[in-house]
């Protein structure tokens, strides 16, 4: 899975992208074409190789509108998800996120 964001973050833009295909450690060729994340997730930092063979993620939210410090203001990291490619009703691969397992001692 490469994940990526759009800019310039104004719609139909927002938000960021991935696409999942084949990296041969140099190269990465897209199986499928740029499929849409969730919410406004802009780009993001992953944690691989995980023990438990699982994929963290935190993602970094766009701000949109004007903020203290001017036009662009950044935007905060989400809350560590796990990331997995699962299959949706119409048995395609797509990405999934749920928060990850550590944050249940959290709640």
């Amino acid at each position: 899975v490469f994940l990526g964001g759009d800019y310039p973050m104004s719609p139909p833009q927002l938000g960021g992208k991935y696409f999942i295909g084949d990296f041969d450690g140099k190269n990465f060729t897209a199986e499928s074409g740029a499929r849409r994340l969730g919410g406004n997730h802009f780009v993001g930092s992953s944690i691989n190789h995980m023990p438990d063979n699982r994929q963290i993620w935190m993602g970094w939210k766009w701000l949109r509108d004007e903020g203290a410090t001017g036009p662009w203001t950044g935007g905060p990291l989400t809350l560590p998800v796990e990331l997995s490619l699962e299959r949706d009703p119409e048995n395609k691969i797509v990405l999934h996120y749920r928060p990850a397992k550590e944050l249940q001692a959290r709640r």
